[in-house]
Parts: structure tokens; C-alpha cells; sequence
């Protein structure tokens, strides 16, 4: 229902004790707070509000199954109020509020709200005080799917357990951590951090990694902001647990070649090879040769021959993005491509996947199974 200025607030002030459903949407802006349905709200199981500012009382509502509150619903809203309208909800079973504000109340130690019955959540900008504090004192043992616009932890590194297997992504607008669980029993969480700077995004993921365990995770980090921020290297140089690299950056892409061949640390029979776990890598052909490339995996594998701790396979493509300007690409040495793919462990594509032949077109092509070039399509 669309909320009209001039009737309809009269009309859901009055007393309807039997309604069970009410979804409002006020897209005029500026109405003062009301009583919904004179106060008689007992009987409400599912309740949407989209900037509708009603008078919240702390025990309007006894059966919601469903809440879903957006923008401003009414006055004084704080973090003791909304928890105990949960609380005064058991079973809740659809929780999504977004674009709110709530106030940190000062309550010093609030209780915690349980909520068996509810299975989804969402809450996204609330401010990251409210967020994290409505967190810490909401527990949602079934739940199966939540997500959130902030950067809390704790609850998704078990999830992260129960699941078997989650995604990070490092971006320079979005740090992304979701669940991969396909299974309708997994729990499921998805994690967005939108415009940090690019260091802190990775501070984050630092923090999380510590206590999480590698087996099932992935980590990709797209690396087209700058990472001229020595701050910045200096994380990336300690995450052990980065799985995948893209940048289509120019400087990046030789950057990133220079953190691989890991020029600052010293030959060592005990030396680690940076970003162990690091599988695919997706940089600029146009801004690398292939001899940079060489001296990457020659450094990088026989390194692991000399630790314990040995690398993963190597996958190196070419960044599928486009650059804006026009930019010839580079020809590589047929020998040195050759050398490259001679390395146990690596495997050079020297074309994107996502790219179709042209109907006709003829190329030099890598024979797998011949061990050299032939004529293909």
C-alpha cells in the first residue's frame, strides 16, 4: 500500500485489531509519527514500513514473523528499543532493516535477544556503532542467511566453520566476504564493506584471516587501485591466504610482479615464498614481458623447493578488462613463453577465456599434446 498525506493516515490510526498484514510505503516525505492501528497491534504478523513513521511502544507487537524497516520509521529509534521489540517477538523468522538510523543506547550490558525462528537477516546502514552492538546481542542460532553492510566478525568465522567454505573479495570500492554453501541446510552470511580505503579494507581482511581456517577459503584481491601505499605492501606481503590477483593497473601489474619475485627478502634456505596459496593470477600483458614473467616463476617455485611450506599451482592470464584508450598488445618471445610453461606448476594462458575466435581467424596455436606450436582457429 502506497501511504497517502491526506487519507490514509487517518484511516491505519484506527483500531483494527484483526489485521494481520500491513506494508507501507510513503514516498511523500515529511508526515508526522502516528499510532498504527490505534495501537491495537497484537494480531501483526508481518509488518514492512518504508519511511512511514509510526509511535513505537515496546510491546505493540507480539507475533511478527516478518520485519522489514526502511528509512525513517518513527522517533527516539535506539538500540534498547529495537531489541526489545525482538525480544518481544520470538518468532520472527524474516528480520531486514536498512537505511536507519539507531541511536547507541547506554545501557552498559543490555540482555542477549535469542531468536530460534529466525532464519534470514538483514541490516545494512545503521551506523556501524548500532550494527555491531545489535550483534553482539542478537543470537540467531538457525539462521541461514545474513547479511550486512559493515565490517563484524565473530559470528561469520564460525559460519565460515559450519559452512565448509567462504569468498573474500578486496576491491578499491567493495570488500565483499560471503559463504560458498550451496546446501539449503549451510548457513549462508554475506559481508559488504563498501568505500573503505583500500589499506583498511585489507587490515580487515588481515584481522578476519587470523582465525580462520584456509581449508574451503578464497581470497581475491583486485588490485587496480594504487598500491604504491607502503602501508598497503606491507599487508600484502603478510597474506599468507590470497588465492587470486587481478589488476588491469599498469604499475600494478608490475608491482605485483615485483611482490611475486619478493626482491626485498634475501635467498635463504628457509626463506617463504610470498602469497603461498596464491593460484590465479590475472594481470595487463600490455604492461609486463615475458621475461618478467620468467624471472617471477623461477624465483617463486624454487623458493618452495628450499621450505616446507610449498606454493600452489600458478595460473597466470591476461587481465580480462579492457582498456579505456587504445593499446597495442604485446608480443611476447615464442621462447621465453616457452620456458615459462616448461615450469612445473605453471600454467601461462596467453588468451582470455571469455574471448571467442572469430569465425575464420587463424593463429598459432600451443599443441598440448604434440609439446609445440601448430596452425589453429
Amino acid at each position: 500500500m502506497i501511504y497517502s498525506p491526506d487519507t490514509v493516515p487517518q484511516y491505519l490510526a484506527s483500531a483494527a485489531s484483526l489485521i494481520e498484514t500491513v506494508r507501507l510505503g510513503n514516498v511523500f516525505g515529511g508526515r508526522p509519527s502516528f499510532h498504527l492501528l490505534g495501537g491495537e497491534t497484537h494480531s501483526v504478523q508481518h509488518l514492512d514500513l518504508h519511511s512511514v513513521a509510526i509511535h513505537w511502544d515496546r510491546s505493540s507487537f507480539r507475533k511478527l514473523k516478518s520485519l522489514k524497516l526502511q528509512g525513517h520509521v518513527g522517533e527516539s529509534m535506539t538500540t534498547d528499543l529495537f531489541l526489545e521489540v525482538l525480544a518481544n517477538n520470538p518468532s520472527l523468522e524474516i528480520l531486514k532493516v536498512t537505511d536507519l538510523e539507531i541511536q547507541l543506547s547506554e545501557t552498559p550490558s543490555p540482555p542477549t535477544i535469542r531468536l530460534l525462528q529466525l532464519r534470514s537477516m538483514e541490516l545494512k546502514s545503521l551506523g556501524f556503532s548500532a550494527l555491531d552492538h545489535l550483534l553482539r546481542h542478537i543470537e540467531a542460532p538457525h539462521c541461514q542467511e545474513i547479511s550486512i553492510q559493515g565490517d563484524y566478525t565473530p559470528e561469520f568465522e564460525e559460519l565460515h566453520k559450519k559452512n565448509g567454505s567462504s569468498k573474500f573479495y578486496a576491491g578499491p570500492f567493495v570488500t565483499r566476504w560471503r559463504s560458498l554453501g550451496n546446501s539449503d541446510d549451510s548457513p549462508r552470511f554475506d559481508v559488504h564493506v563498501y568505500y573503505a580505503p583500500f589499506a583498511s579494507s585489507l587490515r580487515w581482511v588481515e584481522r578476519v584471516l587470523e582465525n580462520l581456517d584456509q581449508e574451503g577459503l578464497e581470497v581475491t584481491l583486485d588490485l587496480d587501485g594504487g598500491i604504491g601505499d607502503p602501508e598497503l605492501m606491507s599487508t600484502l606481503r603478510r597474506l599468507r591466504c590470497v588465492t587470486d590477483i587481478c589488476t588491469s593497473n599498469p604499475e600494478n601489474s608490475r608491482g605485483i610482479m615485483d611482490v611475486l619475485s619478493d626482491p626485498s627478502v634475501p635467498s635463504s634456505q628457509n626463506a617463504v615464498p610470498l602469497l603461498p596459496s596464491l593460484r590465479r593470477l590475472s594481470v595487463s600483458y600490455a604492461h609486463v614481458t615475458a621475461e618478467e614473467i620468467l624471472h617471477m616463476v623461477r624465483i617463486r617455485f624454487a623458493k618452495s623447493l628450499h621450505t616446507t611450506l610449498k606454493v600452489h599451482d600458478l595460473e597466470i592470464s591476461p587481465s580480462n578488462r579492457r582498456a579505456i584508450w587504445p593499446m597495442p598488445s604485446r608480443i611476447f618471445n615464442f621462447a621465453t613463453i616457452t620456458e615459462i610453461r616448461s615450469i612445473d606448476g605453471v600454467t601461462l594462458n596467453m588468451y582470455n577465456r571469455s574471448s571467442t575466435p572469430k569465425e575464420g581467424e587463424l593463429a598459432v596455436v600451443w599443441d598440448e599434446e604434440k609439446g609445440g606450436p601448430t596452425w589453429g582457429r
